[in-house]
This record gives C-alpha cells, sequence and structure tokens, in this order.
C-alpha cells in the first residue's frame, strides 16, 4: 500500500521537471503560468 503512492509523487515530480523543460523549450515558460 506504501509503494503506490511513493511512485505517484515520484512520477508527478518526473513529469514536472519534463514538462518545465519542454516549455522552456518552447519558449512559452512564463505564459501559460
Amino acid at each position: 500500500m506504501s509503494v503506490l503512492p511513493t511512485r505517484l509523487s515520484f512520477m508527478r515530480r518526473i513529469i514536472n521537471k519534463i514538462r518545465s523543460l519542454f516549455w522552456k523549450i518552447l519558449g512559452v515558460d512564463e505564459q501559460m503560468m
């Protein structure tokens, strides 16, 4: 039971990093947020 939440938060953290990098590459870092 304790493995799922940690994995979810871990995946969410990775997705956030990838998304921020993606927006920086596109050049719309501040507009979307």
